[in-house]
């Protein structure tokens, strides 16, 4: 669970709830200010809202216009806070929620900077900077780390073949198709899906054939027989008691870019959700990347259903803009579970065909892995 310190008070992200406690009351078991993801409620102890300048104890989401955390020249510290507007024709509030000791610690800046984003995405609005010309030039370039950790599941051969027996093949995707052969199972990547982009990694192997018959599982890449005889990659045959198990690993990562606000002039961060999901075999010295999808999401898309529905527009408005929201998730829904659905297709058919275990890996969740790419 991290703990992110401030002054004066304490930071626990868990499993999709940002909680502030005091820790100047370290007895107390309730968190003065508490966001749980996708609940459209900011809940606060009565004495919290009434410092911080928030009615009551709750507070409705879409009343949030943005989390805005930077360094403030007046105080010399970091401070995180939110910009509250009750009406659609009222300038903002600044409410403060914590802040650090004073000074450009650079660990203070790491800790508002982490702390805001994660605070942003739970409450699916924007994230705003100030006073980013003074942040340490190595605090800007941070990455962080997954916020839950690795998960592990174990497969026995036994349950693997009961559910590949289970898949309909043959499955295809764009660039990427499976299904049954003569020889038993085949997995067949364009040469896009096989070609390395931006620093990430990709299969190396264009054909995947799992042979039943003589109990090998050839690897053959994108250059072919004529590639490889003139000096190209070559192709791999495993034996099946070679292979230790078939791994369907799923990533889930955030990107970050920033840009200028039109509206205020504040550095806006625009996150990019991403799920990947590969396929490895393993064996006793190595693991081979066989298959890997993908699927990008803007987060922008769930901010302005928020932004549509609760803004207070007209009835018609809204029912156009839920209509047209529905249509795009569903089309949206759709692309993620075929691109995860086809890599476990191969994972299980595969570790099926092969009498292997198969072990299903998760690394990361909604704000896993954040691959900052500040535009300032």
């Amino acid at each position: 669970m991290p703990v992110i310190l401030a002054e004066n008070a304490e930071l626990q992200i868990e499993e999709g709830r940002w909680r502030l406690y005091d820790s100047n009351n370290p007895d107390s078991m309730s968190a003065m200010f508490e966001v749980n993801r996708g609940s459209g409620i900011l809940s606060y102890s009565a004495t919290f809202g009434e410092k911080h300048g928030l009615p009551g104890t709750r507070l409705a989401m879409h009343y949030i216009k943005s989390v805005v955390v930077g360094f403030d020249q007046k105080t010399n510290r970091w401070r995180l806070g939110l910009y509250v507007a009750y009406e659609d024709d009222q300038k903002p509030q600044w409410s403060e929620l914590v802040h650090w000791p004073t000074g450009q610690n650079r660990e203070y800046a790491d800790a508002a900077q982490r702390a805001g984003r994660i605070l942003a995405e739970y409450v699916m609005c924007p994230l705003k900077l100030f006073g980013v010309t003074k942040t340490p030039s190595a605090a800007r370039a941070t990455i962080t780390g997954p916020v839950v950790s690795h998960r592990r599941i174990d497969v026995e051969p036994s349950e693997v073949k009961s559910r590949a027996q289970q898949v309909q093949l043959p499955k295809q995707i764009p660039g990427m198709w499976l299904g049954v052969t003569n020889k038993g199972l085949t997995a067949r990547l364009s040469k896009d899906a096989t070609s390395s982009k931006g620093g990430e990694v990709a299969p190396a192997f264009q054909i995947c054939e799992v042979d039943v018959d003589r109990h090998v599982l050839r690897l053959t890449p994108a250059t072919g027989l004529l590639g490889a005889f003139f000096g190209g990659a070559s192709g791999r045959n495993l034996k099946f008691d070679e292979v230790r198990n078939c791994e369907f690993r799923h990533l889930m990562q955030q990107s970050s870019r920033m840009q200028k606000s039109e509206e205020d002039g504040l550095m806006v961060e625009i996150l990019t959700h991403q799920d990947i999901w590969e396929v490895y075999v393993t064996t006793a010295n190595e693991a081979i990347l066989i298959a890997r999808t993908l699927h990008s999401r803007d987060g922008g898309m769930s901010r302005q259903r928020v932004q549509d529905v609760a803004g207070g527009a007209k009835i018609g408005e809204q029912y156009d803009a839920a209509v047209g929201y529905y249509r795009q998730h569903e089309e949206d829904q759709r692309q993620f579970e075929a691109s995860r659905d086809w890599a476990y297709s191969v994972a299980v058919t595969f570790a099926g065909a092969m009498n292997c275990r198969m072990v299903e890996t998760e690394v990361g969740d909604d704000i896993s892995a954040l691959n900052l790419e500040k535009g300032y």
